[in-house]
């Protein structure tokens, strides 16, 4: 009703079309709007600091088919890190005092992790995303174990800020 209003068509296009037929049809139903996943890369949870201020996820870029995502995590004290990655958020964090870590929680589920290292307190965690259109508007949750020897807790570490992730398409 609301592209009706606007004087426009709605044209609906399958995610499967390879990006050049899909172009075509934009171009053809001379569209005034495309609506559809936006790539986004968001944090959304805070993390906890130890001897450094909370390591932060800073992507370079959004997620996109066929294009690398880089994230940058800052306030690395001994630049390591562990990065996880999930396809959910947690209902409710889970606290790690548990495992020695107080004040610090665990915001996503944990499907994969990747140890990333670096240098001058960042490092820089890499995903290739392949060029398929079946995953555009898929979702997913970074979160980083961060190596902390002066952290104020038993185990030495904590945690990043968590984000969340929507694979987009250019």
């Amino acid at each position: 009703l609301g592209a009706m209003r606007a004087g426009c068509a709605y044209c609906a296009i399958d995610p499967a079309f390879p990006d050049r037929q899909a172009a075509a049809v934009v171009r053809d139903a001379r569209a005034c709007a495309i609506v559809g996943p936006e790539s986004t890369y968001v944090a959304f949870a805070p993390g906890c600091a130890g001897s450094h201020p909370p390591a932060r996820l800073v992507p370079r870029d959004t997620p996109f088919v066929g294009h690398r995502l880089e994230v940058e995590v800052f306030h690395l004290p001994a630049n390591i890190a562990l990065m996880t990655m999930g396809w959910q958020q947690l209902a409710s964090p889970v606290s790690l005092a548990a495992v020695g870590m107080p004040g610090c929680f665990q915001q996503i589920s944990v499907d994969a992790a990747a140890a990333i290292v670096g240098q001058a307190n960042s490092a820089v965690w890499n995903l290739p995303i392949p060029d398929l259109p079946d995953l555009v508007g898929i979702t997913f949750y970074n979160q980083a174990l961060v190596l902390d020897p002066a952290a104020p807790n038993a185990l030495g570490a904590v945690v990043s800020d968590a984000a969340k992730a929507v694979v987009g398409r250019l």
